[in-house]
């Protein structure tokens, strides 16, 4: 009875590691085997139950939760009930004076004829929106509370996973990208040319996973190349090197197909990466050691762009004109509608079809999202996104000072290089709707769960 309860707690971990590989294999698979069902949204429906389990499992496993303290539950709890309390049903006489309810109001009574009590009346405007954005709290959720607890040990096979997922998606792009072939793509639309995604829709956030797990590879590949230095043990050494290889092979992939993406912050953030990582990395580096480690970084960047073609990437960043990019126009609307709504929002989930009350008629198409996640949030919960962004950020700089720095343990190193990556999303939620990526904001909950792992 000792051990299989001992053997269980390693279960939380395995279903993280399957609900990371869930998207990308539903979405390879979904061309061929379920071409007939939802595909990707069948696949959010395993995850989040998956999520679920892995909660319970946790729960029942778990001897203690002193992992965390007072205040990050406390942000767990606001995060988690803030969709609930959307769905709160309310009184007629209260439902009609929340801002920004005025043309549901209209609609509602000349769908009832003046009666509104048959009329689904919560703080959500959609509720069944925010139910569903309940529900994917879950995914993220669990992938936190279980890196948070866990050992450095099994932290770092979760990591392992994960960059074999995100390198597998490396390749997988770089193919794209020199075949331009429909058969790689697996029948998902290309949103532009000389454009690679994966098996993302949007190749702006391939390049999100890219520069993310970038600084994990380069920061493992220091690791290993500073190790070997001192070590005399032959077979210690010859398997630093093996690691060397394949951590920069990895830091390879990784950059080149955030290149192929022909995402402008993306690229822009991939080289912040490894400016912030190199950097980071080498500060406490003899000086022969870091000219071999930049002088190497430099070569394979310059080779990588040379391959890639510099022509596609540069008419990117020139002949578009940024400041006309059709994200301020939906920028400037999405404040119209936070004003109209405020302090409460739309609801959670409600972004895509409430701001249809704010799109002009000379913005063409389905504005899904905000590309700005910080203004979503606001738009969605008023006050209490806010409060959420605010919470997060002061919980964010508050835990940055307690981290070591990154010497002699390779656990080091990974808790430094995933502040990094932390930092490169949150910057790319400004201009960018990761959060609402189903595959990226798992990621996210590892990130965050490798950042607030408390300093052994």
């Amino acid at each position: 009875m000792h051990y299989s309860i001992r053997y269980i707690r390693y279960l939380p971990a395995i279903l993280i590691v399957t609900m990371l590989a869930t998207y990308p294999l539903a979405e390879i698979f979904s061309v061929y085997l379920l071409e007939k069902t939802r595909g990707i949204q069948d696949a959010q429906i395993m995850v989040e139950t998956i999520a679920i389990i892995t909660l319970i499992v946790f729960f029942i496993t778990q001897p203690h939760y002193r992992f965390i303290n007072k205040s990050q539950w406390l942000f767990i709890l606001l995060i988690t009930i803030t969709p609930l309390i959307y769905l709160i049903p309310l009184p007629t006489a209260l439902w009609e004076l929340i801002p920004g309810r005025e043309p549901y109001i209209q609609i509602a009574h000349w769908l009832t004829n003046g009666s509104l009590d048959d009329i689904n009346k919560r703080l959500s405007v959609i509720p069944y929106e925010t139910e569903h954005a309940f529900f994917a709290l879950f995914p993220p959720l669990a992938i936190f509370l279980v890196v948070v607890s866990s050992s450095e040990k099994t932290i770092k096979l979760i990591l392992s996973a994960a960059l074999l997922i995100a390198i597998g998606e490396a390749m997988l792009a770089i193919i794209q990208y020199g075949k331009e072939d429909d058969y790689f793509y697996f029948g998902i639309p290309r949103l532009r040319e000389n454009t690679s995604h994966g098996t993302y829709p949007n190749p702006d956030h391939l390049s999100t996973l890219m520069f993310v797990i970038l600084p994990f590879s380069i920061a493992l590949f220091i690791y290993n190349l500073r190790a070997m230095k001192h070590t005399d043990d032959e077979k210690k050494k010859s398997k630093k090197i093996l690691l060397i290889i394949c951590y920069s092979f990895a830091s390879i992939f990784l950059f080149a197909a955030s290149l192929s993406t022909s995402s402008r912050a993306g690229i822009a953030l991939t080289f912040l990466a490894l400016a912030l990582t190199y950097s980071t990395f080498t500060r406490y580096t003899h000086t022969k050691t870091k000219l071999i480690i930049i002088s190497t970084a430099s070569i394979f960047a310059i080779v990588i762009l040379l391959l890639t073609g510099t022509s596609s990437l540069i008419s990117r960043f020139i002949a578009e004109n940024p400041f006309i990019d059709g994200r301020w126009q939906i920028f400037s609307n999405t404040y119209t509608g936070i004003s109209a709504f405020f302090p409460f929002g739309s609801g959670p989930g409600t972004f895509p079809d409430v701001y249809r009350l704010f799109q002009p008629m000379e913005q063409r198409g389905f504005i899904n999202h905000t590309h700005n996640d910080y203004l979503e949030l606001i738009f969605d919960t008023g006050l209490l996104g806010i409060a959420i962004i605010t919470s997060f950020f002061f919980l964010f700089i508050k835990q940055w000072q307690k981290i070591p720095p990154a010497r002699r343990r390779s656990f080091r190193y990974i808790q430094t290089a995933s502040r990094i990556s932390l930092v490169l999303f949150l910057l790319h939620a400004i201009v960018e709707f990761n959060l609402h990526d189903v595959m990226n904001v798992l990621f996210l909950g590892l990130l965050i769960g490798i950042v607030f792992h408390k300093p052994v």
